[in-house]
């Protein structure tokens, strides 16, 4: 299970627009007032930024920039996000408005600071933490070849993917990969098969069959949860996004989720009755892995 924290409150100081062409001085701070009001619309605290010392607050968590291009009627707007002190760019948009009057290039410089709210939030998001539980508990626990500790355990890690290994005396042991996602909190159940004590010579095929689909499904739900959680966010700092304000460059996993995890539930339960009938019939197995590159056992 994943559990993605709602948006934390972000500051962002807003410089006034630099703009180009002819605009009488109420309307330039209409196009400000946009501004402030779109990046409103989400969990940010937008503000006028201090530019005279002493400034009543601290600086904001990010810096918002933009210019304002005006020729005849047509409209042309960009809005770029940085942290303070720095260069990089972390976010950024850019809107055109032809043919224009004033109200309606104002509304399209308020829906570009709109469209940066996601990114903002997403950049705001806290580390991701990896929250192992297990059936037994007390199952000791690595994470990238680094003993963690033992279940049930909270680790705090950064995004991206990280091997996993668990391990109990009297138990197969696992190991498998997890996608890791900034701001999001993922709930990983383990459920360990207990070694017999004197099985029968019989029901090896049985057994690895087993092992194999319950491996299968530690992947498939490794893999398929992280796809729902990444569906609709962005890979790409620009969003440019469509008249529905869908990001151009937003993830489209939601389908491979699904899927992954519905494959993952169903080869849990068969892979545990199917091991359970061959280890009744077979002998011991000494060690079981899930790997990127599939199911290991040794007998």
């Amino acid at each position: 299970m994943m559990v993605a924290p709602g948006p934390q409150s972000s500051t962002v100081d807003i410089d006034p627009l630099s703009i180009e062409g002819e605009l009488p001085l109420q309307w330039r701070e209409s196009t400000n007032a946009a501004v402030r009001s779109g990046l409103s619309r989400g969990a940010v605290e937008a503000r006028t930024r201090c530019t005279v010392a002493p400034c009543p607050d601290p600086p904001a968590a990010f810096v918002v920039t933009g210019s304002l291009s005006i020729v005849d009627r047509d409209w042309a707007v960009r809005l770029e996000v940085r942290r303070p002190g720095e260069s990089e760019i972390v976010a950024s948009t850019e809107g055109f408005c032809e043919l224009c009057g004033v109200e309606e290039a104002i509304e399209e410089i308020e829906a570009r600071a709109a469209v940066l709210v996601p990114r903002i939030e997403q950049l705001s998001a806290s580390d991701p933490v990896l929250i192992f539980r297990s059936t037994p508990p007390g199952v000791e626990l690595s994470v990238d070849s680094e003993r963690r500790g033992l279940t049930p355990l909270e680790v705090p890690t950064e995004a991206g993917t990280h091997l996993v290994e668990a391990k109990k005396p009297g138990y197969f042991p696992q190991s498998f990969e997890v996608q890791a996602i900034d701001g999001v909190q993922q709930e990983i159940s383990l459920q360990l098969v207990p070694l017999p004590a004197e099985p029968p010579p019989n029901g090896r095929g049985l057994r690895l069959a087993g092992v194999a689909s319950l491996g299968g499904s530690v992947v498939a739900l490794a893999a398929g949860t992280p796809l729902l959680v990444l569906h609709g966010r962005s890979y790409e700092k620009t969003c440019n996004a469509d008249d529905t304000g869908r990001c151009q460059f937003d993830y489209d996993t939601q389908t491979g989720g699904i899927v992954g995890t519905a494959i993952g539930g169903v080869l849990a339960v068969t892979g545990a009755v199917i091991l359970t009938v061959g280890i009744r019939r077979g002998r011991d197995a000494q060690a079981v892995a899930v790997s990127p590159g599939g199911v290991s056992i040794r007998f």
